[in-house]
């Protein structure tokens, strides 16, 4: 080899020196900046008050971060290896483990709540999980953060308390203000009958005034256990869809109101589609929309001015349209978004000249809602307001509602109750069970059933009911639903569990009112169930359909 070969092949051997020189420097500075980033990246981890974790295909922790371990108050070397498992509440395995499993499918991110053992006791925790795959495309890792939220569990636990009480509260009220309201509207009832005696006429007129006030004031207590109801029942009831007919639902809704539009001289103008027949839809809940619609307008429409309902249809949407339009002082834009909230009254001061709960709209839009429909209004300040509920042709779903209330009339202009005759009183003077711990009201309703011509035996108590059935053998029991000593859910119970009582007609007769009190008295063996107030003649209708003398 020559000189020149040598000082080459030194020369190449120098260059591929610097070169891998280079490349040492090169590689040295990139593990620099590698192990920077890891670094940042690790204090980033560690620093967040979120818990970090990593865990293998076994799942067992590969990785835990800082926060993870003070809060379960265990080193970092306690917890690596560790099944995840084994830091999950039981009760909320099942559906963390189900949740990993998913992890498997797209979009491969998956979020749960469970809860994780700390050093103060158990505390909630949203995961969002997701998962780490390996060059090949294989899943090796599963990785997911978590975020104490007992704090917002806390608050869900005391709202849904809060709801508890609420429910309590209104069921009880339910019962302390409609026991009185029975007494006072029966009592009226009576008089009005003449079961204590002629009245004058001014007598009964007065008589007539109470009874409105009285249903007033029924229509209002409805009014707010209504939406109640609704919005606490929606699992629990359903509406009741049948083919109803339209254009006798509409005239017997404006009939209700004509009353008092006719006092302030107001003018109603009626349009019925002629095609529009019949529609699907729960019949008294419609009507208690129309009812509302038609209420408010007569009401905010001024003495002299014109109220209107018109039936329409909508081929294109394949719905009916109701409108409720009047002439009335309006509503201003500003207040548009409110006029569907409960307990809103635009006309909320001392001197507000309309009287009312604030709920009736509410009501009406829960209503509209649950038909599977919508309502929408235009109006104008002084110039009046339009109503449109839109209800589709085709039947709903079984959608969920609350119990039907008890119907509200308007005040009599004349007495209701039939005269005293051999074809309306039993015959044989068949002997009722009226179950009553009320005093007044076991007064009125036996005097009057006792007029009409049945004989009827008054218990004040649970066990005094039992005591009265075997005595006096009864045809029929009137049950009240609250009673001391033993509750009359309980005496329905005992005395369906006898043979001898299996077929006796009971009528729960109960100023409960809230959701599911219906399904408890009719579940417990009560053949019907008749919230308080009731119409005296109504229940006297009743109870002769039930033994057969109506």
């Amino acid at each position: 080899m020559s000189t020149d070969d040598h000082q080459s092949e030194l020369d190449y051997l120098r260059q591929r020196v610097a070169d891998l020189e280079k490349e040492n420097a090169a590689q040295s500075e990139a593990m620099g900046r590698l192990h920077t980033q890891e670094q940042r990246y690790r204090g980033l981890i560690e620093s967040q008050h979120d818990l970090i974790v990593r865990t293998g295909q076994d799942g067992r922790f590969s990785f835990v971060n800082d926060a993870y371990c003070q809060i379960l108050g265990k080193p970092r070397e306690e917890v690596l290896g560790q099944s995840f498992a084994d830091f999950i509440y039981p009760e909320d395995l099942p559906a963390v483990i189900a949740t990993v499993e998913a992890l498997h499918d797209p979009p491969h991110r998956t979020m749960v709540e469970n809860r994780v053992p700390t050093r103060d006791g158990w505390r909630w925790y949203a995961w969002e999980s997701s998962v780490v795959w390996d060059e090949a495309g294989n899943i090796v890792e599963t990785q997911a953060i978590g975020r104490d939220i007992s704090a917002y569990k806390q608050a869900l636990e005391d709202l849904e308390h809060a709801l508890r009480l609420k429910d309590e509260f209104l069921a009880t009220m339910s019962h302390e203000l409609r026991t009185p309201l029975n007494v006072i509207l029966g009592m009226t009832e009576a008089l009005q009958s003449a079961l204590y005696g002629t009245l004058t006429d001014k007598q009964y007129s007065v008589m007539g005034t109470i009874e409105s006030s009285g249903r007033h004031l029924l229509a209002m207590i409805n009014d707010i256990l209504d939406l109640s109801k609704i919005e606490a029942g929606k699992e629990k009831e359903t509406l009741t869809i049948k083919p109803v007919a339209i254009v006798p639902l509409c005239r017997s809704s404006v009939e209700f109101v004509q009353q008092e539009a006719g006092r302030k001289r107001i003018t109603f103008v009626q349009s019925i589609d002629p095609g529009v027949t019949t529609m699907p839809a729960d019949e008294r809940r419609l009507r208690q929309i129309l009812l509302n619609l038609l209420n408010n307008a007569v009401k905010f429409t001024p003495e002299g001015g014109q109220v209107g309902l018109e039936v329409t249809t909508d081929e294109q949407q394949q719905s009916i349209v109701f409108t409720v339009w009047d002439t009335g002082i309006g509503i201003a834009p500003e207040h548009m978004q409110r006029i569907f909230q409960p307990f809103v009254q635009l006309d909320s001061g001392l001197s507000r000249q309309h009287g009312g709960t604030g709920l009736g709209l509410a009501l009406v839009a829960r209503l509209v809602e649950l038909h599977g429909g919508d309502i929408a209004v235009t109006s104008n300040i002084e110039r009046g307001s339009r109503f449109m509920v839109t209800l589709p042709r085709q039947p709903v779903h079984a959608l969920p509602a609350p119990p039907e209330p008890p119907p509200v009339s308007a005040p009599p202009s004349a007495p209701q109750m039939p005269e005293l005759t051999n074809g309306s009183a039993p015959t044989g003077r068949s002997t009722l069970l009226l179950v009553e711990d009320h005093g007044e009201m076991a007064t009125v309703l036996q005097e009057y059933l006792t007029s009409r011509g049945y004989h009827v035996s008054v218990a004040r108590t649970g066990r005094e009911a039992l005591a009265q059935v075997h005595a006096v053998s009864p045809a029929l029991i009137l049950m009240d639903v609250h009673l001391p000593e033993m509750d009359g859910l309980d005496v329905i119970r005992r005395l369906r569990a006898n043979p001898e009582w299996a077929d006796l007609p009971i009528i729960a007769l109960t100023a409960l009112a809230m959701p599911g009190d219906q399904e408890r008295c009719l579940s417990a063996g009560a053949n019907d169930y008749i919230s308080k107030p009731v119409r005296l003649e109504t229940l006297r209708q009743i109870i002769a359909e039930y033994l057969g003398t109506g």
